[in-house]
């Protein structure tokens, strides 16, 4: 399960970065088509919407960048902590298992 989160977590960043560089090229693509059929009246007001707007999708995209790479080092620590402990004490775990299963056994005759 914790290999699922870090894979879905690798996956979100992958998409913010993919979606700057998108959302960029669209926004040249729609400021080219604008100001070429549009009054300029309301390419000044569009320019500076779109100004704004970016502004404002730069600093959501490095925050949600920035806690996603921490969420997913934190990850990467908790799963190498996880196999770390399992590696060191498969034998105390196998024994727990065995004595509650054979407890389970005992209990039902």
């Amino acid at each position: 399960m914790l290999n699922v989160v870090i894979f879905i977590l690798v996956i979100m960043l992958l998409i913010l970065i993919f979606n700057r560089f998108l959302l960029k090229s669209n926004l040249n693509l729609l400021l080219s088509l604008f100001d070429k059929y549009m009054p300029n009246k309301y390419n000044v007001l569009f320019k500076k919407y779109v100004n704004n707007s970016n502004l404002y999708n730069d600093r959501f995209l490095l925050i949600m960048f920035l806690f996603i790479s921490i969420v997913l080092i934190y990850m990467i620590i908790l799963n190498i902590i996880v196999s770390a402990e399992l590696f060191v004490h498969t034998d105390n775990y196998i024994e727990v298992y065995n004595f509650l299963k054979n407890k389970n056994n005992m209990l039902l005759f």
